[in-house]
């Protein structure tokens, strides 16, 4: 019917402010826990939350097929709203937002929370605070910037691999699809299992190994024209961007402790943003170099690499100095805070 493609793009942006709740999870879920499990929890978080476009690109066009564009959109939309009603039900904020919606004061509820429940990460006073706290740390803008290359380079590869098999390897359409399904569910693991990693090594350290691991993996695909090789390009590749998203997120505690959420909105924001840049670089080498270029735009992801080892190990020379800074001012502010009593909290 006139006017059905155009009324889908105009959902279909609707539905891409979805990807705002892994955002607001990030911060979330970090406030739960200790920084020292960070890798951990946001590890199995991110994994689980990535696997999902690999299992609609799977599931869709079965439902499609089968009950059609309508039926199964519904359906889609159905579930949405479904799984907001039950999370806006069972769903609990930590400590301190509990608190402070029982009428206690900010201070005394940061230090209630820290005292009684283990709290080490409190937000700052609002929105607009915590982005403009967080966009004043350089170290902010590093972690935007590995983002951009780990979690965007997954966006991107996971929409252009399908065409990177079919022209250089000439498989069918659906096997093409089906390895670049491989690619994302592969990350989505990787980056749901690598939390104790990065939590038992450092982001840091993990962060080095994994980038090491893209530019293995990218370097073969530039030079390999074999398909069982480029394979294994593919799998190094979501290795290294699986552990690389995970570490990402488990150093924003650790580097911008006093502004966690104004961080993970601008990392994760501005970082997925990679997904949209980085496929036009890959499709203007297979438009100048043909067949060839296909291969060859993936040095895109070595040079990638190369400068985010660098900025790795800029992260790696000065941690810790912005977080002993963060400390010692709680600790001043804290010693200023009376006791008082508190209502239980809700688990």
């Amino acid at each position: 019917a006139p006017g059905t493609y155009s009324g889908l793009l105009a959902l279909g942006v609707l539905a891409g402010f979805g990807i705002a709740t892994f955002t607001v999870g990030v911060g979330q879920i970090a406030y739960w826990y200790p920084k020292s499990a960070q890798g951990s929890v946001l590890g199995v978080y991110g994994g689980i939350i990535c696997a999902a476009p690999g299992v609609w690109t799977m599931v869709l066009p079965h439902m499609l097929q089968e009950f059609g564009l309508f039926k199964t959109y519904l359906f889609w939309g159905c579930l949405v709203v479904a799984v907001a009603v039950f999370y806006g039900l069972v769903g609990r904020n930590s400590a301190y937002f509990q608190l402070r919606q029982q009428g206690m004061g900010e201070d005394e509820a940061k230090e209630r929370a820290a005292e009684k429940h283990g709290q080490e990460l409190f937000p700052a006073r609002n929105a607009t605070e915590g982005l403009r706290i967080a966009a004043g740390v350089w170290k902010t803008w590093a972690l935007v910037c590995l983002y951009f290359s780990t979690f965007g380079g997954m966006v991107s590869l996971t929409g252009w691999l399908p065409t990177y098999w079919h022209e250089v390897h000439g498989v069918r359409p659906t096997t093409a699809g089906s390895l670049a399904a491989l690619f994302n569910m592969s990350f989505s693991v990787v980056r749901a299992v690598s939390g104790p990693l990065s939590d038992r090594l450092g982001g840091e350290v993990a962060l080095a190994l994994a980038l090491s691991t893209m530019l293995a993996g990218a370097s073969t695909i530039v030079v390999s024209r074999d398909f069982n090789l480029d394979l294994l390009g593919e799998g190094l590749l979501a290795l290294g961007a699986g552990v690389s998203t995970n570490a990402v997120f488990k150093l924003i505690p650790h580097e911008v402790p006093q502004a966690v959420g104004g961080a993970a909105g601008l990392v994760g924001g501005l970082g997925a943003f990679g997904g949209f840049v980085i496929t036009p670089c890959l499709a203007s080498f297979a438009h100048m170099y043909g067949k060839d270029g296909y291969s060859q735009g993936f040095v895109v992801f070595a040079i990638l690499a190369l400068a985010n080892l660098g900025l790795t190990f800029a992260l790696h020379c000065t941690s810790g100095e912005d977080e002993t800074s963060s400390e010692e001012e709680e600790t001043e502010s804290n010693s200023e805070l009376a006791d008082g009593d508190m209502e239980a909290l809700k688990p």
